[in-house]
């Protein structure tokens, strides 16, 4: 490690810049559990306190508790954030005596009945990774201004955050640079509840409402009003992210019987040269709040997964701007704002893709319940923009996959953006959790094309085929089946946080679409059916070559699966799709190898409703009996 200080003049009215400058060859970052922990201190007061009390002495009361929240109100900087709005009863410490009563010992002591359902009780997590920085070398730039005086000259500024230093000049610097030379990074769920820990224990929540800063007097000091903290990722760089797979669990009852070790699903980011994170913390509020945003830009990003090893998602440039902002009030509404913009993106999607992005959110998201006097309204809004986009639907058949991504292995439906001069694709989410505990939640999204040019940026559904398919020979244009100028896509999710019979999730779905040409070949329509049972059928679950091989030739010796998936129970589903068409134009080609003679269809305005309903249907996968 070189460790380098210095002072500098300051361009602003400050005193003079200090700067510390380290740089770290091969520097690793872990985190490691401490060996000495038995158990947390509130689980220990609570404890020592019920050992200690006598008849005599009483166990504290509200009335004492009320005494020591005087006691603490001279001291305001000792005063809680948390434990203000604790109710008298602990649930925390409840929690605590069901972890502590519950068996953590050799599993040769627990029964079979825990071994198949409470394995997942275990204290060690499978996706835990304490290596959460390894690189070949980093630099540490500390930053921050001495400050100076209000001049006397300038006139009053107005009141808010950044006006409040009462001079037009800069506010002072405090910031923080780093740069990482390659190396890999693991953080996941796991990584992200430790960092939860640690932020609580340097920053602790406040729960208070705050005030807007004071603009300051003509001769008082200057003040910092935010922290800027810049991140540059230079050399290649990977970012690993373990996951906790629940969709799995069915999988490993039975890894303590057999010794076996459960791998963590995962998500690997390969990161390109020059790739920067910044991020500004707002250190005083203004009349609008606290103002914190964060700003990604990465370079040539590649994502890969543990569901195959193959491409899942790569891009030339990708851009994420989040808005942290939070209100003066502490548990008034909050809003988040995420604005991705994605150029070059090529997507090969399969239905294992979203079950493990949805384990992700499921394990990124797990933890205890938040407690009543704790809650803090949210909103989350993300707003996707996608410039030069392909996604590839893998439409093999039986689902047979050796390697997702290959152009020579697979059949792909395709879905581009025709690349026009400003034309994109737009969508925004929307999320509302402001209520506590809800029965269920409804997310709404909406997705359309935007295009500033006529025939500009429409969207083109194609198929690519291998070279040895005989679609790929000889149909001279495949890649362009169908256009469309305009689609629009508006719907809601509403879904319950228990199952039950009674409990029906439902889906609605309204497109609105305008300009469609398409040229419906045979094997096209076979393609959108294949496509149905990859995706929403029954072939969920892909497969090699071999694995197929060997599953046909078990059936044929009526051999049965080790251990058969479980009876997975799911609320039922109600779905409602309305679309909407103008000017369709549909070609049905008489020769098989080209479209040059054909029976033409055009139509000014299709209506369709559909609905479907698993009640009805007789899915076997509902909660209803």
């Amino acid at each position: 490690m070189v460790a380098n200080w210095g002072v500098i003049q300051s361009h602003s009215i400050d005193k003079y810049t200090q700067i510390f400058d380290l740089s770290f060859t091969h520097p690793k970052v872990q985190l490691i559990s401490n060996t000495d922990y038995k158990e947390t201190l509130l689980f220990r007061g609570a404890r020592e306190q019920a050992t200690n009390a006598t008849p005599s002495q009483p166990k504290p009361t509200s009335q004492a508790r009320t005494q020591r929240q005087r006691f603490r109100d001279l001291f305001p900087l000792l005063a809680a954030s948390v434990e203000s709005f604790t109710p008298l009863r602990t649930p925390i410490i409840a929690s605590s005596d069901r972890q502590r009563s519950q068996w953590v010992g050799l599993s040769r002591y627990i029964d079979e009945l825990e071994q198949l359902e409470g394995w997942k009780f275990e204290p060690e997590e499978y996706a835990k990774d304490t290596n959460i920085l390894d690189c070949q070398g980093a630099t540490f730039c500390l930053y921050w201004d001495v400050v100076g005086t209000v001049p006397v000259s300038e006139p009053r500024p107005r009141e808010g955050g950044k006006e409040r230093n009462g001079s037009s000049h800069p506010a002072p610097q405090f910031g923080l640079d780093l740069s990482f030379v390659g190396g890999t990074i693991h953080y996941g769920p796991w990584a992200d509840r430790q960092r939860i820990h640690l932020q609580n224990m340097f920053f602790p929540k406040l729960f208070k409402t705050a005030k807007p800063a004071e603009p300051l007097a003509p001769g008082e000091d200057r003040a910092y009003t935010e922290f800027k903290l810049f991140l540059e990722l230079s050399g290649s760089t990977v970012l690993s992210v373990p996951v906790r797979e629940e969709s799995k669990d069915w999988k490993y009852r039975r890894r303590l019987e057999e010794g076996e070790v459960r791998p963590p699903g995962w998500l690997e980011v390969k990161l390109g040269n020059e790739s920067t994170l910044t991020y500004n913390m707002a250190y005083v509020a203004s009349s609008s709040g606290w103002t914190h945003t964060l700003d990604l830009e990465l370079r040539k990003p590649e994502v890969r997964s543990s569901v195959s090893p193959g491409l899942l998602w790569n891009a030339e440039i990708q851009t994420l701007q989040c808005n942290f902002s939070g209100p003066l009030k502490w548990n008034e509404d909050t809003k988040w704002i995420f604005n991705n913009v994605s150029s070059g993106m090529q997507v090969f999607l399969l239905r294992e893709h979203v079950t493990l992005l949805t384990d992700l959110v499921a394990d990124w998201t797990s933890g205890p319940d938040q407690e009543y006097w704790t809650f803090v309204p949210m909103v989350y809004e993300l707003n996707l923009k996608l410039e030069d986009f392909q996604f590839y639907f893998n439409i093999n058949d039986q689902n047979i996959i050796n390697n997702p991504s290959s152009f020579e292995d697979n059949t792909f439906i395709v879905l581009r953006n025709m690349g026009g001069r400003g034309g994109h694709l737009k969508g925004c989410i929307k999320m509302d959790f402001r209520e506590f505990r809800p029965q269920n939640s409804v997310v709404e999204f909406a997705v359309e094309t935007v295009s500033t040019v006529k025939n500009e940026g429409m969207l083109e559904v194609g198929v690519r085929t291998p070279v040895w398919n005989t679609w790929n020979c000889s149909l001279k244009r495949q890649e362009s089946l169908g256009k469309v100028e305009q689609v629009k896509l508006k719907g809601s999710y509403e879904f319950f946080g228990a199952t039950s019979s009674d409990a029906i999730d439902k889906l609605t779905l309204d497109l609105d679409g305008e300009g469609l040409e398409l040229t419906l070949h045979g094997f096209l329509i076979r393609y959108f059916l294949t496509l149905k049972e990859n995706y929403f059928g029954e072939n969920l679950h892909f497969k090699t070559l071999e694995e197929w091989q060997a599953q046909e030739q078990a059936r044929v010796d009526g051999i049965t699966p080790h251990i058969a998936a479980p009876f997975v129970k799911s609320n039922n589903l109600d779905i409602a799709l309305g679309v909407r068409a103008r000017n369709l134009e549909v070609l049905l080609p008489k020769h098989i190898y080209e479209a040059k003679e054909h029976l033409r269809f055009n139509i000014p305005s299709l209506n369709l409703d559909m609905r479907f309903t698993n009640y009805y249907m007789g899915n076997t996968n509902s909660a209803s009996p």
